[in-house]
């Protein structure tokens, strides 16, 4: 269980910085990949969907273990709060780094 929601985070952390990095490639201004994480194509949507594809895992695999599958939707909230905090502070360290201010 651990291992799914560890590479579903991994790839999701992958869109925005990449984002960032393939940015600074073009040399555009830093914040394509904060705003991508943020902002765009509205507020929180990445965070949404990113919500939306834990909580469905993690009720497949409850649903595969025997657990109650509300149970697994709450875990896979849980993990998507979690990803969400690292994957701002990952790419806003990015993003500080090239020279953005927050």
């Amino acid at each position: 269980m651990l291992r799914a929601n560890v590479a579903l985070g991994i790839g999701l952390l992958f869109v925005p910085v990449l984002a960032e990095l393939v940015a600074a490639g073009l040399d555009q201004g830093p914040g394509v990949g904060l705003s991508l994480l943020l902002y765009w194509p509205f507020h929180l949507a990445f965070a949404g969907l990113a919500l939306l594809l834990f909580a469905a895992l993690n009720a497949q695999l409850s649903r595969r273990s025997g657990v109650s599958v509300s149970r697994g939707i709450l875990v896979g909230a849980a993990f998507s709060v979690v990803w969400f905090t690292l994957a701002f502070i990952a790419v806003g360290q990015l993003h500080i780094s090239r020279g953005g201010l927050l």
